[in-house]
Parts: C-alpha cells; sequence; structure tokens
C-alpha cells in the first residue's frame, strides 16, 4: 500500500502534467491581481487630481464669496457704532486662524438694530466665517497662531470703543 504522503505527490505532480488549464488558471489569476493593482493605482492618482481641483475651485468660490459678504459686513458694521450705554455694544468672531480662534471680532452696537436686523447681520458673518474656514483648511503654510482675545467694550462718546485690555497675546 503506497504511503500518504506519496499518492499526494503522485497527485499533484499527475495534476501538473495533464492541466494546462490549471497552469493558464493560475496565470489569468495572477494577471487580473497586477492589472486591477495598477488599475487602482490610476484610478487612486486621477481621484487626487480631481480632488485637488475641486478644493482650488472650492477655495477660489469662496475667496470671492467671502469678499462679496464682506463688502457687505463691514459698512453695516461701521454704520452701527452709535450706543447709549455699554450694554448696547457687543463683538462677534470674524474670521478663522490657522491655530483656531477667529481672526479679529467685528464690533457693533444694538442700539439702533432690531432683532431681525441683527440676526441677518449674525448670519451673514455666520457665512463669511465658513467661507473663511474652508480657506483655512485648504491651505498647506500655517497662519499665524496668536490668541485674539474678546474685546472689553465700553459705550464712551456715544460710540462702541473697546478698551486698551483687549489688545492680541503676543505671538
Amino acid at each position: 500500500m503506497p504511503s500518504l504522503s506519496n499518492y499526494n505527490i503522485f497527485l499533484w505532480g499527475d495534476l501538473m502534467k495533464n492541466s494546462n488549464s490549471i497552469k493558464l488558471g493560475i496565470v489569468a489569476v495572477i494577471s487580473i491581481t497586477v492589472i486591477l493593482f495598477f488599475q487602482n493605482c490610476a484610478v487612486q492618482k486621477l481621484s487626487n487630481k480631481v480632488s485637488k481641483q475641486i478644493n482650488i475651485a472650492d477655495k477660489q468660490s469662496a475667496i470671492k464669496s467671502m469678499k462679496t459678504v464682506d463688502e457687505i459686513i463691514r459698512p453695516s458694521v461701521a454704520d452701527q457704532q452709535f450706543c447709549n450705554a455699554d450694554v448696547d455694544c457687543k463683538s462677534v468672531e470674524y474670521g478663522s486662524r490657522a491655530c483656531g480662534g477667529p481672526e479679529e471680532y467685528l464690533i457693533y452696537s444694538t442700539a439702533q438694530l432690531n432683532a431681525t436686523d441683527e440676526k441677518k447681520l449674525l448670519d451673514l458673518i455666520s457665512e463669511y466665517n465658513s467661507y473663511s474656514d474652508i480657506i483655512m483648511k485648504s491651505q498647506s503654510s500655517a497662519g499665524i497662531c496668536s490668541i485674539v482675545m474678546k474685546p472689553n467694550l465700553s459705550c464712551i462718546n456715544q460710540q462702541c470703543i473697546t478698551s486698551p485690555m483687549s489688545d492680541p497675546i503676543p505671538e
């Protein structure tokens, strides 16, 4: 009676001698694997290129939109500086920095601003901040990492002003 190991070797040898289709199948599987690997690399490179183009388009669109919104916000805020008391003066984060936090704070007064108009102003500022975030995230270089402190506000001579204690912390 032949041993089991001899039998296995016999079968494998027989299979390899008589079965060219298995050899062709193995070559086909290897070939398909190689093709799919390189195809996946090409798709990944194309995907990265498209992604970069979309990011550039998003950034350019965000810059354009940000400038447009800024041209609406700044004159509106400049017109809203009149105050009767300190409580009329408010500040809001504006823009964004690479390390987090706002680029600056805008100061406005609610003395002559109704709740609906204040909400519209804050919505525009939120839109501006969203564009600023898109731009900041798309940049590969680091930006300014100093902290801009929320300003202390006062109503002096019926104008909202910041106190000197609210200057930015040096880097």
